[in-house]
């Protein structure tokens, strides 16, 4: 059972968020931040058949990354990650499990018409996200901020464990 303690709250964060989000498989889904929430939310979209982009800092994390199950890493401190996420068609789903909402406003541009950015990892700093980019001209998206964590989600998201 000890395996399993990790599904308990990042795990039912991070696996709720995907199922919620209206991606299918074969979407393209981008996760924000390869940390404690992240390294699951990589695995889970890999498991669910998405087709999952990883988002961080640093070459040094692009290894783990792709080891996680993401088919793509995009290092942020060497590009943009709007743009890349732009240049490969867009994502359905980019889901933020960073703690900094900083680059958030720079990403939303990399959503498809109809997309959604899902912030779960949060620093308590406002977000600062221009309106116009939710809504301009005929691409809307959606931001939201999530508390995705039940007990009744659980049981779903326990089988990843034996991933």
């Amino acid at each position: 059972m000890a395996e399993a303690a990790p599904f308990g709250c990042a795990g039912v964060t991070t696996f709720n968020a995907l199922r919620c989000s209206g991606a299918e498989p074969g979407d393209r889904v981008a996760v924000l931040g390869i940390g404690g929430l992240g390294h699951l939310a990589v695995q889970f979209a890999a498991a669910m058949g998405f087709e999952a982009v990883a988002i961080a800092r640093g070459e040094d994390k692009r290894k783990d990354a792709l080891e996680l199950g993401a088919h793509r890493y995009i290092d942020s401190s060497q590009e943009d990650a709007g743009q890349a996420l732009r240049d490969m068609g867009g994502c359905r789903l980019i889901l933020s499990t960073a703690a900094s909402s900083k680059p958030l406003a720079g990403l939303v541009d990399g959503l498809v018409p109809h997309g959604c950015l899902t912030v779960v990892g949060f620093d308590g700093t406002p977000l600062q996200l221009p309106l116009d980019k939710l809504r301009p001209g005929s691409r809307p998206r959606t931001a939201l901020a999530r508390h995705n964590g039940t007990g009744a989600i659980r049981p779903p998201c326990l089988p990843f464990r034996l991933l």
